[in-house]
């Protein structure tokens, strides 16, 4: 077996999040990795990935298999 290119592995992707005052939070935009969050299956809607809002412990999610923010 030859490897051609070597690949990197998984990264822990960057994520800017905000907990929205007008859906009940408290208004905290925040930056957290994939690794800070949990994955959470649904198999309706897809998986997720969840935090929690630093400030006010809102659970704030974001589809599983969208791309981190620009930066």
């Amino acid at each position: 077996m030859k490897i051609i290119k070597q690949g990197s592995g998984a990264r822990d992707k960057t994520h800017i999040l905000d907990c929205y005052e007008i859906q009940g939070g408290c208004g905290t935009g925040f930056e957290a990795t994939t690794s800070e969050g949990h994955r959470v299956s649904d198999w309706r809607d897809g998986d997720y990935i969840e935090w929690r809002c630093p400030s006010c412990g809102r659970a704030i999610s974001k589809a599983a298999g969208c791309r981190p923010e620009p930066g």
